[in-house]
């Protein structure tokens, strides 16, 4: 968590999913735009828009993950 003065400003959260054949991810909060998500699968880092999409808490990717895929996920609230 990261203050400006007095008031608490925004908080990091980290995530790992497993593929399992899906293309969709919930996260357990939503983020504060895609502009703070970060996205990797097997440690590379996938393009905003290209290859994933944000809607509320829900991250959605243009490919299905494997099941044995790990998908990270680093995002700011």
């Amino acid at each position: 968590e990261y203050w400006v003065g007095s008031v608490s400003a925004i908080t990091r959260h980290a995530e790992e999913f497993t593929g399992s054949a899906t293309a969709s991810f919930v996260l357990a909060a939503a983020p504060i735009d895609a502009a703070h998500v970060t996205v990797f699968v097997n440690g590379l880092r996938q393009i905003p828009t290209t290859d994933w999409t944000l809607a509320g808490s829900t991250i959605t990717t243009t490919f299905t993950a494997d099941a044995t895929d790990k998908v990270s996920v680093e995002y700011w609230t």
